[in-house]
């Protein structure tokens, strides 16, 4: 299937998906995706409402009846190629462009927030960021106090995946920025936001 365009800066792959959870669509919607390579992510605003408007569409039900019966769904358009690939695009006024993108391992957030327990049963926020090639871990106790920092090359899904792996993922009303607001704690509405999540 082509990739869809759900906000002006954000595709996804609709094949990609395992499943998609719509909440809060009236007021606050968003819209949390698991995908099949086991990495999840959260959309909001209207690229929730356009996503949910594309999988309840004719033509997204016509490709899930084909697939049920064995027909082969319809492919974008891809070329082998370094670090991009070729692919169809469609907008929600009907155009379809073809263009050449970077290929990117994960359509999703590059900003994730977790929630873990350890054995012992001590709680902890992990925040996540992929930026330039490499991802940052911050990690915060169940009180918001900053624990420490580790740095990685490549992205936070594959690097981080047995922190990742058994934890609840959260999300924030706004991201705070981690190296300015987040240096000794987490600031107080950030802190309740996610601990609400938490119990």
């Amino acid at each position: 299937m082509p990739l869809m365009q759900i906000h002006e800066s954000l595709l996804l792959d609709p094949d990609a998906l395992v499943f998609v959870q719509f909440e809060n669509m009236d007021q606050d919607p968003t819209a949390v995706l698991k995908f099949k390579d086991g990495s999840s992510g959260t959309v909001s605003g209207a690229a929730a409402r356009q996503l949910q408007q594309h999988l309840n569409s004719p033509e997204a039900e016509q490709r899930r009846g084909a697939s049920r019966t064995g027909e082969a769904p319809l492919e974008p358009t891809r070329q082998s190629a370094a670090q991009s690939t070729v692919a169809s695009v469609h907008f929600a006024d009907g155009r379809t462009v073809t263009a050449t993108v970077p290929v990117v391992p994960y359509i999703g957030r590059n900003k994730a927030w977790f929630h873990r327990q350890d054995e012992s049963g001590r709680q902890y926020i992990l925040a996540f960021v992929n930026a330039k090639g490499s991802c940052s871990l911050r990690t915060f106790d169940e009180n918001g106090i900053f624990l420490g920092k580790q740095y990685r090359s490549g992205n936070y899904h594959d690097q981080f995946a047995d922190l990742i792996t058994g934890a609840v993922e959260l999300t924030v009303s706004s991201q705070p920025n981690l190296e300015r607001d987040c240096k000794e704690r987490l600031p107080a509405p950030v802190l309740s936001y996610l601990r609400k999540q938490i119990s």
